[in-house]
């Protein structure tokens, strides 16, 4: 029998009900934290760099938009970035597009 198919065996130790696992099982299960753990400290990285990237491009197209900086005739009538030639058009309607919300 594998170790994924066995039942647990439950004790009451004092009181407080407890787990038995063999020390291949708590090895594994203590593998599995580490690597959960892990997982979350990158995830958690990712997402600080997204909340980042994320100002930048709201500054970026803060300024894009300005009329002192760009000034351009595509610039409010793109209906999406791969409409437009102006690169600062077509970033500025990138930038649009991707912090659109999603229906």
């Amino acid at each position: 029998m594998s170790s994924h198919s066995r039942r647990l065996q439950r004790i009451d130790p004092g009181g407080e009900q407890v787990v038995v696992l063999t020390r291949h099982e708590y090895d594994r299960l203590e593998a599995s934290r580490r690597q959960v753990g892990a997982q979350h400290k990158r995830l958690r990285a990712m997402r600080q760099r997204l909340d980042r990237r994320d100002v930048l491009l709201a500054d970026a197209a803060l300024v894009l938009a300005s009329a002192e900086v760009h000034s351009c005739p595509e610039a409010d009538q793109a209906v999406s970035h791969t409409d437009v030639t102006c690169r600062g058009c077509r970033l500025l309607a990138a930038i649009r597009d991707d912090t659109r919300p999603v229906p």
